[in-house]
């Protein structure tokens, strides 16, 4: 799929813009999740495939695109037309649902 998308958007950390230190890899998780969503809404097709933390494929990334050291790549989103078409499927498990806290039910009135 990397070799085929049209695009690729390749999310970077950049250790000089941190405003809340120790945080950076929950907003580049969300920056990801909202590029996920923002192609799907659009009909187009686009999956995370995971660079940090994993240091070869880092060192990889750095390399092919002359990352200065400040940057560190955890994701690239390909994105494109999917070639394929899954169909949609209910992930949603009511008995893995508790509410107000851990292994209490929701009270059926």
């Amino acid at each position: 799929m990397c070799i085929e998308a049209p695009l690729k958007i390749l999310v970077c950390r950049d250790t000089t813009q941190e405003k809340v230190p120790g945080y950076w890899l929950q907003d580049c998780s969300a920056a990801t999740q909202n590029l996920l969503l923002a192609a799907n809404a659009l009909g187009l097709g686009a999956v995370c495939t995971e660079i940090y933390p994993i240091k070869n494929k880092i060192e990889g990334f750095r390399k092919a695109f002359e990352l200065p050291d400040n940057l560190i790549p955890p994701a690239l989103v390909p994105i494109g037309y999917s070639a394929q078409k899954p169909e949609l499927q209910d992930r949603y498990r009511e008995e893995k649902v508790y509410h107000n806290r851990y292994g209490q039910k929701r009270i059926k009135l």
